[in-house]
């Protein structure tokens, strides 16, 4: 079945959605003075930011932004 899909879709991606997360996380919770201590940093804050309840959240949640991002036109619908 093919859908219609949004052309510019951000919104879209869970992964992205999930890496702005983990992002947000990193640099309000964490620190690192070299490549080391910042992949450790990243998988600290990858496992306390992308909970499994998150990860539900964000399916459940997926077709209602595909389709308040096909009725804006693809445009961006979430800050």
């Amino acid at each position: 079945m093919v859908r219609d899909w949004p052309a510019r879709s951000p919104d879209l991606s869970l992964i992205e959605n999930a890496w702005a997360r983990c992002e947000d996380y990193l640099w309000k919770h964490e620190s690192w003075g070299n490549s080391a201590e910042f992949c450790a940093a990243l998988e600290r804050a990858w496992r306390a930011s992308v909970t499994p309840e998150y990860c539900r959240n964000l399916f459940r949640s997926w077709e209602a932004w595909r389709a308040e991002c096909a009725e804006s036109g693809g445009d961006r619908v979430r800050a």
